[in-house]
């Protein structure tokens, strides 16, 4: 996580404004979660994971968004000593 905050473009102000590219790690699409896991060393994540992720019950935002909190804190719960075994 620390390599994903230290790489990503923040919204960081600067006079005022944002700083164009800036992400927001609570709003992301799809190919953009998928991008910023692959660049963060994921050798298993594509847009087809994500998808299938949000149809098996991972939170998204209103708009249909990903945070990229809510994902990590699902995937624990999903795949952590806890989870529910089929």
């Amino acid at each position: 996580m620390a390599w994903v905050l230290a790489h990503s473009k923040l919204n960081f102000k600067k006079k005022g404004r944002i700083v164009e590219n800036s992400i927001k790690l609570t709003a992301l699409t799809v190919p953009q979660m998928a991008a910023l896991l692959k660049k963060a060393g994921s050798r298993t994540i594509t847009e087809e994971v994500l998808t299938a992720d949000i149809e098996a019950g991972c939170p998204v935002n209103d708009d249909g968004t990903l945070s990229l909190y809510d994902y990590v804190a699902w995937l624990v719960k999903e795949t952590g000593p806890n989870a529910s075994r089929d």
